[in-house]
């Protein structure tokens, strides 16, 4: 697993109010990526269409995604943000 730069700065904006929930759901998804045998176990997780198949949007706290790419076994966590606007940034 590795979190991009960009995941890190849009982390530091979640609003204050949804902040103690989504460091509770980062663990939570940390920790159930290290006991999967394949991506399509992953709650909350959908792929994302128009693109090779490794791209993949988990939903978490209220409107917020996290964007992540799956390439051989290794995740990528790209970027983190409300769901409107997620898709201006993700996948690149």
């Amino acid at each position: 697993m590795i979190l991009s730069n960009l995941y890190q700065r849009n982390a530091k904006k979640i609003p204050i109010q949804f902040l103690k929930k989504f460091l509770d759901e980062q663990d939570f998804i940390l920790n159930e990526i290290k006991t999967i045998n394949s991506i399509n176990e992953l709650s909350n997780c959908k792929i994302i269409s128009g693109y090779d198949g490794s791209y993949f949007r988990i939903k978490i706290i209220k409107d917020f995604r996290i964007g992540i790419q799956v390439t051989d076994n290794t995740v990528f966590f790209m970027c983190v943000a409300h769901r409107k606007d997620i898709y201006h940034t993700f996948p690149e």
